[in-house]
């Protein structure tokens, strides 16, 4: 094994840390810095989330003979192409490249012009890929409503795993109402976009979680204020009461949201809004769009 894309659950089958997991040993880089020739294994995390890991890994190494430490020295580029490098294909969808580890005081030498972490960003919105506790609600959200069993992070046929049951349970029964979608936000008092283009404008986004409403007015939509993150949903006006989804995080005109399918997916002539009080108690409404990732399996995402 050189790598592999998983995620690390609670017995509930919630998911705690989205993760890469790399084989490091069998590259000369790895032994030189180490001055091991053990085998060894990088897992690659969400920063806000190390201690946490190591604490949670910590828990299950029991009385094995293997040391556990945070690698904070190196870095994580995304590239064309992982050659000579302790990396891997990036496989959570067909556009995501590659991925490579390399230390802080180097970069990767390869033929491309070097873009910064936003262009990292949108391009994972574009493709529909949720990442880190942001957007992947650390011990809250089940792996199948973000698509990970789409990007390879769940073994079907793996036994004997935390959180195997509700996972099994809900791939067998084939019951998922919700799912992380692509997204383009704009004005309201304009049509929807057709297309899900990326345009580098400053629109003003909520705080993640944000409910998305169902082509509600104002006077009839929760104001939610822009205070936590986490904390915002998206509803509609036929049912109040309930939202059809929740802003997850973006970048100028796109992101992802967590959809309710018969909702945001189904109602394909219906408009969503998120409707929201910012930081300075002023109100605020942006237009929602979701869009069906193009290389997701064919007739799969639907309730």
């Amino acid at each position: 094994m050189t790598h592999t894309s998983t995620t690390k659950s609670k017995f509930e089958g919630r998911v705690l840390y989205d993760s890469f997991i790399y084989a490091a040993h069998h590259k000369s880089e790895w032994r030189n810095h180490s001055n091991s020739e053990d085998p060894a294994y990088i897992v690659e995390v969400d920063s806000k989330c190390t201690d946490g890991l190591v604490t949670h890994l910590q828990r299950y190494k029991l009385r094995a003979r293997c040391q556990i430490r945070l690698l904070d020295d190196w870095n994580v580029w995304n590239t064309p192409s992982a050659e000579k490098y302790i990396g891997c294909q990036d496989s959570r969808a067909p556009e995501m490249g590659s991925r490579v580890l390399v230390p802080s005081t180097r970069r990767p030498e390869l033929n491309a012009q070097e873009g910064d972490t936003r262009d990292y960003h949108v391009k994972r919105y574009l493709n529909g890929i949720p990442e880190g506790r942001e957007e992947i609600s650390q011990g809250a959200a089940l792996p199948m409503e973000h698509c990970i069993d789409y990007m390879g992070g769940i073994d079907l046929h793996k036994g004997c795993y935390i959180g195997q049951e509700l996972t099994i349970r809900t791939y067998h029964t084939g019951v998922i109402r919700k799912r992380i979608l692509p997204a383009v936000f704009y004005d309201p008092e304009q049509l929807p976009p057709e297309t899900l283009v990326y345009h580098p404008s400053e629109i003003l986004l909520p705080s993640p979680q944000t409910p998305i409403f169902k082509d509600s007015k104002p006077r009839q939509t929760p104001i939610f204020k822009d205070s936590k993150p986490g904390k915002t949903p998206i509803f509609k006006a036929s049912k109040p009461g309930r939202n059809a989804g929740k802003f997850c995080n973006g970048i100028g005109n796109v992101g992802l949201v967590l959809a309710r399918l018969e909702d945001m997916w189904c109602a394909a002539d219906q408009k969503f809004h998120i409707h929201w009080a910012d930081s300075n108690g002023a109100s605020r409404i942006i237009g929602v769009k979701v869009f069906r990732p193009s290389w997701w399996p064919d007739g799969r995402g639907q309730t």
